[in-house]
């Protein structure tokens, strides 16, 4: 069962309480959200990797390449990309994040949307909140792009983003 219930449902901020902590999502904006949310990818990109001697070095240009991407993609592709970040209401930590952009694929160029570079942090895993970071961004594509479909590739041995 999800321990997660809804506070609110208004778009584009939902806030979400577990029996520890308040988590918001909402839609990033701007350099200190880039930042934040590039921070946490590279975190989580890092997770596993070996602990190297050059890991902290490519942790931060990984982080830096992630940050000026995120500012390219939103600066260019505006209206067609939205990135999603949940923070802890106690303190602003990002703890989850989500892209979500429209494509036209196939002969009838049928819109639809494609949901890439879902993270959570690991300290607030397995408590439903990259579930509801797919469906924040899910449904902000067919509110606001009339998406009919939204697709999404996940590696096959993470079993959690599976289920």
């Amino acid at each position: 069962s999800d321990r997660w219930t809804a506070m609110a449902s208004t778009r584009p901020t939902l806030a979400i309480r577990d029996e520890r902590e308040t988590v918001t999502v909402r839609v990033a904006r701007g350099e200190s959200d880039w930042k934040r949310v590039a921070h946490l990818r590279a975190t989580c990109y890092y997770e596993e990797r070996s602990k190297g001697r050059f890991t902290t070095s490519y942790k931060k240009m990984f982080e830096e390449q992630e940050q000026r991407r995120l500012e390219t993609l939103h600066n260019e592709h505006k209206n067609d990309t939205a990135t999603f970040l949940a923070h802890v209401e106690s303190g602003e930590e990002v703890v989850g994040s989500v892209d979500v952009s429209k494509h036209e694929e196939g002969t009838n160029k049928e819109l639809e949307a494609y949901v890439c570079n879902l993270c959570v942090s690991p300290l607030a895993r397995r408590r439903g909140l990259g579930k509801k970071l797919m469906c924040t961004a899910a449904l902000h594509a067919q509110d606001e792009w009339k998406v009919r479909s939204v697709r999404a590739h996940v590696d096959s041995d993470n079993a959690p983003a599976r289920s």
